[in-house]
């Protein structure tokens, strides 16, 4: 709900890998623009940005962390109308080099792909979607919040082990 909170307010979000170290998170910071950072990690304290919120490291939310840059436009009742071209949401990957890169993602590009993927696996209001994707991916935001949001499918919401280590 954040996100959409920001994106209604005219800001474009970034979400950043939890495996980030904090030189790398600090990188991908300055790269976006931020000026506001919401984070589980307490050791930024280091890093400057107008607004920092740290969210309790024990709460049931996802733990990622999550900058919103410059707002785009004032915040109104109406909400902010995003163009076609312009960057939403920031999805960050260390690639080969270790170094972030972000990859710029719009309103369009994430509803063509959510729309896409409703309509080649015919996903409705009567699934039960499980999405092992993490949320700082295009796979993992697109099955978190986009599928859920535009299909008004069910997310399954339980823990869940990521690694193959106790299945081979």
């Amino acid at each position: 709900l954040l996100v959409l909170g920001a994106w209604h307010a005219g800001w474009t979000v970034a979400l950043l890998p939890e495996h980030f170290c904090t030189k790398q998170k600090a990188s991908a910071l300055k790269l976006s623009g931020a000026s506001i950072l919401i984070t589980q990690d307490e050791s930024f304290d280091v890093i400057e940005v107008d607004l920092m919120m740290t969210l309790n490291a024990n709460a049931p939310e996802h733990s990622f962390d999550l900058w919103l840059g410059v707002p785009t436009a004032q915040a109104s009742v109406e909400g902010y109308s995003w163009s076609n071209t312009e960057t939403a949401l920031v999805l960050f990957s260390s690639g080969s080099t270790g170094e972030p890169k972000g990859i710029c993602h719009s309103v369009r590009n994430m509803l063509i792909s959510a729309h896409r993927f409703i309509k080649h696996f015919s996903i409705n209001k009567h699934d039960l979607l499980l999405n092992c994707a993490e949320i700082h991916t295009m796979s993992g935001f697109r099955g978190s919040v986009m599928l859920p949001l535009l299909s008004a499918c069910q997310l399954y919401d339980a823990p869940f082990q990521r690694s193959l280590s106790n299945v081979l």
